[in-house]
């Protein structure tokens, strides 16, 4: 997994496994937004599987699969879970 700090607010990461909420924990992460849908890729974990990790760790989550060019009116209609300032 890799990971890129864009503000003092919010990072980005490659694909990350249940194992890593930890040490994003340890780092002072208090959220996780997760973009990929479900089965996308063979061998992916699932999001039931990080979720259950990040409520272990009292990260909170958002599951907001997105897939493609294809953004659902549910996606849109999602806010920012960290606020609107980047």
């Amino acid at each position: 997994m890799r990971f890129a700090r864009l503000s003092d607010n919010y990072s980005v990461a490659t694909q990350i496994d249940p194992a890593d909420v930890g040490f994003f924990a340890e780092q002072g992460y208090v959220t996780i937004v997760c973009n990929r849908p479900d089965g996308e890729d063979p061998g992916q974990p699932l999001s039931a599987d990080i979720a259950a990790e990040c409520s272990r760790h009292g990260i909170d989550i958002h599951i907001i699969p997105m897939q493609g060019t294809f953004i659902s009116p549910y996606t849109v209609e999602q806010r920012n879970p960290l606020g609107d300032d980047l």
